[in-house]
């Protein structure tokens, strides 16, 4: 295990997140190029159904 001090973890999130930003403006960009965009409704949806799964599933666990 490495250790880092506090700056060298922060500039490895920050560097972290920089990439990830730019791979996913990259995917959107792709998406808006071919025609797939994404609806952010779509998205809030898939994350409703998550979360009710993850609910329900909890619930059975209570249940039980």
């Amino acid at each position: 295990m490495t250790h880092h001090d506090l700056d060298s973890l922060r500039l490895l999130a920050r560097q972290h997140h920089d990439q990830r930003l730019r791979e996913a403006d990259a995917e959107r960009l792709a998406h808006e190029i071919h025609g797939t965009a994404q609806k952010g409704r779509r998205l809030r949806l898939s994350t409703a159904i998550t979360l009710a799964i993850g609910r329900r599933a909890s619930q059975q666990r209570l249940e039980a």
